[in-house]
């Protein structure tokens, strides 16, 4: 069990990995340079190359240790942890703008995890960890963002103590929660403001409709943040809400709240990845019957031919889908390199990939369905596919968003050195090592 999850921790390593030498081959940073924001969270504005590749890879892991922390405390099985993590990375883009895409809930999982700990442990460590991080991922931020992943970590211990009954008051008291701790929180929230406006950067938000049906065709990111985060993870996610009723509302609220503000979108996104491991665990476990998957299978199945329809009317009278293409599909900028390559086929070709990919997930469900000498085959199939999905849909809209680097997109980023910047260096230096730690952690762990 524990090399199996280690090999699998490893594997999502491995993509990260690879996404990063796509960037680092291709000199790649997004063609709108008031958006770019080299080295993220924890090398913000340090003007070089590799500090912008190097802070995306350590945003990527701090997002991936603290999903699988947090999807180990719900599904036992390492694929499922390995599931999660796929979709969590490979629908967290880095482009046009990284901050609500990759960096708005990067360190969400990660702060949930550490709370667990520090309501279950008697050690003072988790709380100041999670501290700090609320912190850090403040770095690059409007306040009112910084204050989201808190806000939204508060809400989920309030719907644990609802829905769930889950102790929350009991541990209060059991960690007997003094003026020490209150003084410690309001220190973290006025270096939360402080940093966020030290170090805030543009973040449009545009009310275009093509931001929530991303979530479920994976044509395209929105102008402003991106929804899509595979096909497998939208069914199992149907799933695992099929197993939980009581939580069938929360999609519902983020999903309408995602049309007035769009930072929303990021936060619906990966609810529905977290529970895409409640659903493949219960798959695992024989809780889901068959006739329970056929129908998601067969959901994929018309959503495929929809989006073969798409595709061809496209080739058919381009000119007919134009509101369709301006509302879904990001189109090549002039300052992209391989613009006349890009021009070729665009509109057509993305969703003709999102039909094939979803065809494949559908095939994948319905042979999961037809007995359980399959279930292996089905298993290891919808593994692949998943991955192949996510971040083939990643490389697709990073290609497609981005230009060749520019020395005035790194001089234009580079702010003046200040104490404020050294001890937000510090605080970044202290979480690299943080993450590498417990990423070593999850390495060694039985239960990886």
């Amino acid at each position: 069990m524990s090399r199996t999850a280690s090999r699998l921790f490893l594997a999502v390593l491995a993509l990260s990995a690879l996404y990063a030498l796509f960037l680092a081959a291709g000199n790649r940073v997004p063609t709108n340079a008031a958006l770019f924001e080299p080295g993220g969270v924890f090398l913000l504005h340090v003007p070089s190359r590799a500090a912008s590749i190097l802070g995306m890879m350590l945003e990527e892991l701090l997002l991936l240790v603290g999903v699988w922390r947090l999807a180990s405390r719900y599904v036992p099985s390492p694929q499922a942890r390995f599931f999660v993590s796929v979709a969590a990375l490979g629908s967290s883009l880095w482009v046009d703008p990284g901050a609500p895409n990759l960096r708005l809930l990067a360190a969400l999982p990660l702060l949930v995890d550490l709370l667990h700990d520090a309501l279950e442990t008697p050690s003072w460590r988790p709380l100041a960890l999670a501290g700090s991080l609320v912190v850090l991922q403040a770095m690059g931020k409007a306040p009112a963002l910084a204050l989201l992943a808190p806000a939204a970590a508060l809400l989920y211990f309030a719907a644990a103590a609802v829905l769930y009954r889950y102790p929350l008051g009991a541990r209060l008291r059991e960690r007997a929660l003094g003026i020490r701790e209150g003084v410690g929180a309001a220190v973290v929230i006025v270096l939360l403001l402080a940093v966020a406006r030290v170090s805030a950067t543009p973040s449009p938000d545009s009310l275009r409709p093509g931001r929530l049906p991303d979530l479920f065709l994976g044509i395209s990111p929105s102008p402003d943040v991106a929804g899509f985060c595979g096909f497998l993870t939208l069914a199992f996610a149907g799933l695992g809400l099929s197993l939980e009723r009581r939580l069938s509302f929360v999609p519902v609220a983020l999903g309408a709240l995602v049309f007035v503000w769009s930072p929303a979108l990021p936060l619906l996104r990966l609810f529905m990845i977290l529970f895409s491991g409640v659903g493949l665990q219960g798959m695992i476990d024989g809780r889901l019957r068959s006739g329970a998957v056929r129908p998601a299978a067969l959901a994929l199945a018309l959503l495929s031919l929809a989006l073969s329809a798409l595709a061809e009317l496209t080739l058919a009278d381009p000119a007919a889908m134009q509101t369709v293409s301006d509302g879904m599909a990001m189109h090549p900028s002039p300052k992209t390199a391989v613009l006349a390559v890009q021009k070729v086929g665009l509109a057509s070709d993305l969703p003709g990939i999102a039909a094939l990919m979803a065809a494949l997930a559908s095939g994948t469900l319905f042979l999961w369905t037809s007995g359980r000498r399959a279930a292996p085959l089905a298993m290891g199939l919808a593994l692949f596919v998943h991955a192949l999905d996510v971040f083939g849909w990643k490389f697709r809209m990073t290609w497609l968003n981005t230009a060749p680097l520019t020395p005035q997109a790194l001089s234009a980023a580079h702010p003046p050195l200040s104490m404020a910047w050294t001890l937000v260096l510090a605080l970044s230096v202290f979480w690299v090592l943080t993450l590498f730690r417990l990423t070593l952690r999850i390495l060694r762990s039985r239960d990886a």
